[in-house]
């Protein structure tokens, strides 16, 4: 009920055919056009903002490259950097 309330889609907590998850993975095909409509309003930021501020458990999916320079990867030295015959110093994820 809170995400859907939070997702100002208030009806999808009493609509039949999303009301166990059985249901839900039922009407998938109906379901996840909706969700990804209400997700549109925001971006990554702002939802993982406001999601964990609702007590929900979540976080940022990132492309490699924000992977590689967010503050865990950088201080576990996550990125492998070494010189290259031909290419020169190279750094991989």
């Amino acid at each position: 009920r809170a995400l859907c309330e939070m997702l100002n889609k208030p009806e999808l907590s009493d609509d039949r055919r999303f009301l166990t998850n059985a249901d839900r993975v039922a009407a998938r095909d109906e379901l996840i056009p909706l969700l990804n409509t209400a997700f549109s309003a925001k971006n990554r930021d702002e939802w993982w903002e406001e999601l964990g501020g609702h007590g929900f458990p979540c976080g940022p999916v990132r492309n490699v490259k924000e992977s590689f320079e967010c503050e865990q990867a950088v201080h576990r030295r996550m990125a492998l950097e070494f010189e290259h015959s031909v290419a020169g110093h190279v750094t991989v994820p």
